[in-house]
């Protein structure tokens, strides 16, 4: 027996695709007993390879499985960030547009009064009157009067 080399028993019964381990484990005992060669030490082998690889097996499964059910819930939220992150890239804080509406409301009053004015630098009734106009009350912001409590803000916010 010195020169002989044993195989292992996966190398002699090849394992077929897709098939589970303890049917593999009892197929190779099957082929010890017809060849007259099973022993303790042998099914004790057969078992405990059966046994790991079903283990790892089913926790490869396992992760599998709950990768899929993972992606299948991040996939809607994933697109739902996208989708909020796109409206928030294109949008523009409250007191920025407030400003900005300000700026343009002046910037109209001031042109309508510069072309009202006598040869467009002398002022006169009507101009006078276009500058003396209010500019809009703010439409995006609210300031808190006096005697607002913070219910009463909160309501409004």
């Amino acid at each position: 027996m010195e020169g002989t080399i044993t195989m292992h028993f996966t190398e002699k019964t090849p394992r077929l695709d897709h098939e589970d381990p303890i049917i593999y484990a009892a197929r190779v005992m099957c082929d010890e007993i017809s060849k007259g060669k099973l022993t303790a030490k042998s099914i004790r082998n057969v078992m405990t390879w059966a046994s790991k690889k079903s283990d790892r097996e089913m926790k490869d499964l396992s992760l599998r499985v709950l990768e899929k059910r993972i992606n299948e819930i991040k996939a809607p939220l994933l697109a739902r960030i996208a989708e909020l992150e796109l409206l928030y890239s294109a949008s523009v804080p409250r007191s920025v547009a407030e400003e900005e509406r300000q700026r343009a409301a002046e910037a109209m009053r001031n042109r309508i009064a510069v072309k009202e004015m006598e040869f467009g630098c002398v002022p006169n009734d009507w101009s006078e009157a276009i500058f003396d106009t209010p500019l809009p009350s703010p439409k995006f912001t609210r300031t808190k009067p006096a005697d607002w409590d913070k219910k009463e803000l909160a309501k409004h916010n």
